[in-house]
């Protein structure tokens, strides 16, 4: 098994693609959400994963939309930046190797 390496599953947020000369990324945040049970009520936690896929499956993923679930494998990276007010900052990325799109659970559709 290859270290750092990631699957997980989850809901896409609005897919970003940006192109360049010979390649394309498209950028999203995977919603991952877990039910906790605080006594005798579940609530819902929602986190979101910063995830970006290159090449050849940027576009096929950046055709989803907002609610798809997929189901994604690659490994973690570390990101930096500067944000709009001028500060630096980091990150943790899912760098996508390979994916596919799943089917929304019966109870995800409310059937």
């Amino acid at each position: 098994m290859r270290q750092n390496s990631v699957q997980i599953s989850g809901f896409v947020c609005k897919p970003e693609v940006r192109q360049f000369a010979n390649s394309a990324v498209c950028r999203f945040n995977l919603g991952i959400s877990r039910i906790e049970k605080k006594g005798e009520e579940s609530v819902t936690n929602t986190a979101y994963l910063p995830v970006e896929v290159w090449k050849a499956d940027a576009s096929d993923l950046a055709s989803l939309t907002k609610g798809a679930k997929v189901e994604l494998a690659g490994w973690l990276k570390a990101d930096s930046y500067t944000d709009k007010d001028g500060q630096p900052r980091n990150r943790v990325v899912l760098a996508v190797s390979s994916f596919s799109i799943l089917e929304k659970d019966t109870e995800d559709s409310g059937d």
